[in-house]
């Protein structure tokens, strides 16, 4: 009798549905079954998903009249299979089992498109629901930075570096697909939000007030722990030393230049201490994340048929397995 390993006892395979680029498109998820920090789940997304983008469904819904590529007496529709698409990203993202901690999540695509595919986001359409600049300025430079990553790897002149795999912290910023479902899932937010202003019978207090009420100090400012580069091992013939949190870990840490110059003067002059400094350091890399110019008040605060539809597509969305993409397959 020979003694081995029995891989069913550490790792556990799972392939999923994503009728996204094909109808017979899948996703294989491998988890380490020992589940504890720094067990990890690999995604081989196949053409469904790629670093950036994801792959164009080529089955979808076709018809005679509407313009794009040529497929046999028809043209397809690319925004056929747009809510399939999208639902297929979110299903990857369930089944991950890393939303609470996606930088544990390592995309593996069936190609390599991460410099085509961010070049094409800054040539989007403002309609696009997953537009640069309907986000953050911190989202929108970690695109520009990821870009300028992938761009340079690919062009090395000692031979080109690949960009993937790719990490799913990182693919929720700079992936359309995945910044379209964000916005789905805001305007489920604000729908509610807005029935609750202007319908509810009963007022829940806001957390904010339970604590007013029960008479509890208030909940002290999160911080941002600083990571370090000293547990990186030294690479060897034998010893690979890109880990998963190197993947995920940012290039780049971009802050406004006036608020860095107001830091220094201060600095210079004597009127921070070390203390000061650190919490003012942690605020500046916080602060892209707050857009810096609104809306207007007036449109969105009252009820209306458009906020309600893309309320319930955004649910429909989110709330349901990918099944199809033809009214045939249906």
């Amino acid at each position: 009798k020979i003694l081995c390993n029995n891989m069913n006892d550490f790792v556990q395979v799972e392939a999923i549905c994503v009728p996204g680029h094909t109808r017979g498109s899948v996703t294989y998820a491998l988890r380490s079954i020992n589940i504890g920090e720094g067990c990890y789940c690999y995604m081989f997304t196949g053409d469904t998903m790629f670093s950036g983008g994801g792959g164009v469904p080529f089955e979808s819904d076709y018809g005679a009249q509407k313009k794009g590529r040529s497929k046999g007496g028809g043209y397809i529709q690319a925004s056929s299979g747009l809510y399939t698409t999208e639902r297929c990203f979110a299903e990857i993202a369930i089944r991950s089992n890393s939303i609470d901690n996606p930088s544990n999540a390592l995309i593996f695509p069936g190609h390599e498109y991460t410099t085509e595919l961010l070049g094409r986001q800054f040539m989007q359409s403002l309609s696009e629901p997953s537009h640069w600049s309907k986000f953050s300025p911190a989202e929108f430079l970690r695109m520009a930075g990821q870009l300028y990553v992938s761009n340079h790897r690919r062009h090395l002149p000692q031979g080109r570096m690949l960009t993937v795999p790719s990490v799913l912290s990182l693919e929720l910023d700079i992936n359309k697909n995945f910044r379209t479902l964000r916005k789905r899932g805001e305007d489920i937010i604000r729908a509610v939000q807005l029935w609750y202003r202007l319908f509810a019978r009963t007022i829940i207090p806001s957390e904010e007030e339970k604590i007013e009420l029960d008479g509890a100090s208030p909940r002290k400012k999160r911080t941002q722990l600083i990571s370090s580069n000293n547990n990186r091992h030294k690479p060897s013939n034998s010893i690979w030393n890109m880990k998963a949190e190197d993947i995920s870990k940012p290039t780049f840490t971009s802050v406004y230049t006036s608020e860095l110059d107001s830091i220094i003067q201060q600095i210079d002059r004597g009127q921070m201490d070390t203390r000061d400094i650190a919490e003012s350091l942690r605020a500046m890399k916080s602060s892209t994340e707050t857009q810096v110019v609104g809306r207007r008040p007036i449109p969105g605060t009252l009820p209306s048929d458009k906020l309600i539809y893309n309320a319930c597509v955004a649910l429909a969305v989110i709330g349901s397995p990918p099944c199809a993409m033809t009214f045939s397959d249906s």
